[in-house]
């Protein structure tokens, strides 16, 4: 509970409602209505008028900035699936080249049998890093397809937590009701 000095006591009463008066918000979050605390309501008493008047215009934008968001919202989430189904499927095709070459390269060192007998022979070891070389740069691209996949899955995430809804909405004009219900302060 927040504490209040014996001036703003008494200005918190010349405006306070009775507890089942004051004012409610929807909760996006929780996806139910609540009523402001006995402290918040405190705080806005004492806030000047002109701070609740910017307040008021704030809740105005962002709700204009969330309408727009939603077409954003939603083309953005399919460009996001695009990119990791893109990213996934680079990175089965460079999985798959990369197997074809590593079984090549055992059965070209091995014979099909002990992978030591040929390894003290200088050209053999030359022609594998010369033929690892291309495989070498298929490797860094199929990890930065994994990467991206982890990119996208986090920017997914969070397009999720922040995705403008009905919800989102109903909480932000909640708030003006609540802002709007107490006069505040002038200035002096």
């Amino acid at each position: 509970m927040t504490t209040f000095s014996t001036e703003e006591i008494a200005k918190i009463k010349g405006q306070a409602r009775p507890p089942v008066a004051r004012p409610y918000f929807y909760s996006a979050k929780q996806r139910f209505v609540s009523q402001i605390t006995q402290d918040f309501e405190g705080f806005l008493i004492l806030q000047a008028a002109e701070i609740k008047q910017k307040t008021l215009a704030w809740i105005k934008t962002a709700n204009t900035l969330e309408e727009k968001n939603k077409a954003r919202d939603e083309l953005l989430a399919v460009y996001l699936d695009i990119r990791n189904t893109d990213a996934e499927e680079r990175i089965a095709e460079l999985d798959e080249r990369t197997n074809e070459f590593n079984s090549f390269r055992e059965n070209f060192i091995t014979n099909g049998s002990d992978p030591s007998r040929f390894a003290a022979i200088e050209e053999v070891n030359l022609i594998v890093g010369s033929l690892q070389k291309p495989i070498d740069k298929i490797i860094l691209q199929r990890e930065q397809a994994f990467h991206e996949t982890n990119l996208v899955a986090l920017l997914t995430s969070r397009l999720d937590g922040e995705k403008t809804t009905a919800d989102t909405i109903k909480e932000l004009n909640s708030w003006q009701t609540v802002v709007s219900s107490y006069k505040g302060q002038q200035s002096s």
